[in-house]
């Protein structure tokens, strides 16, 4: 008993199926691209080729920072971030120049810079918050003379 195979009716519709498959990818790959590029901050690096030739310039001042002994401490209470240096012996470091910024990871352009002032005995404060909360990266830079200091921190406001 032998029976002769009869398509079914829905089997006329197997090669819309496959085209309605690549269609769905497509759409779905178009959408992806859109949100790619509709969502993109933009955060690059300026300069970015320069900025690699010098690295060895960079190198070469973290080496100083190291040898020169100073050390620090950042911390954030009662909305002001207060900076402590000292030097190799533990002395306060006073007089120093000390610039604070605020790099924002995830956003260009909210960035800003800030003067801290001496309180005494090698205590820097200020009272200037990021502009809006969230995750952020504190830099400071502490400069007395030819001696050059900097740290960095990411604290959360």
């Amino acid at each position: 008993m032998t029976t002769n195979p009869m398509p079914r009716p829905s089997d006329k519709y197997i090669p819309w199926y496959i085209v309605a498959f690549f269609v769905f990818l497509t759409v779905l790959f178009g959408w992806f691209v859109y949100i790619a590029e509709h969502t993109y901050t933009g955060v690059v690096t300026d300069e970015a080729y320069e900025k690699g030739l010098a690295y060895n310039a960079v190198i070469a001042a973290a080496d100083a920072q190291e040898k020169m002994g100073w050390g620090s401490s950042l911390s954030y209470k009662d909305k002001q971030i207060t900076f402590s240096l000292h030097d190799k012996q533990g002395k306060p470091v006073t007089g120093a120049t000390v610039t604070m910024w605020f790099y924002r990871p995830v956003h260009d352009g909210k960035d800003s810079e800030v003067g801290m002032k001496e309180l005494g005995a090698g205590v820097y404060a200020a009272q200037q918050l990021p502009s809006e909360p969230g995750l952020w990266e504190i830099r400071v830079l502490a400069v007395k003379g030819e001696d050059r200091y900097q740290t960095s921190k990411r604290v959360e406001f």
